[in-house]
């Protein structure tokens, strides 16, 4: 909850959704920075896909996630297109956040 509160400002834009994954992206507003959110449908593996963010050359810290592993997601990195590969622990769901530099 407090990740949502935090970060999830702005349009929300959704970037891939199939049966298994979804992945859509808050914009941000002044007071909150946006965020990419993930939701893996898979109950085995952790799951995720490249996609275009908003973001370029931007770095992403895990806010908030859980699922069947609880293992902690690492950060993420956007190229110069706003590219990157986001994933999720198995039937579960992670938050990424932009980390202002």
């Amino acid at each position: 909850m407090a990740a949502h509160h935090a970060h999830a400002g702005g349009e929300r834009c959704i970037l891939h959704a199939d049966p298994d994954l979804y992945i859509s992206q808050r914009g941000g507003t002044d007071s909150q920075s946006g965020l990419i959110y993930l939701l893996n449908n898979l109950g085995t593996q952790w799951s995720g896909t490249s996609v275009e963010t908003k973001w370029h050359n931007q770095r992403f810290i895990p806010g908030a996630w859980d699922g069947k592993d609880g293992a902690h997601p690492d950060e993420r990195m956007t190229d110069a297109e706003g590219n990157s590969e986001f994933p999720a622990p198995p039937r579960g769901y992670c938050v990424y956040a932009p980390v202002s530099e």
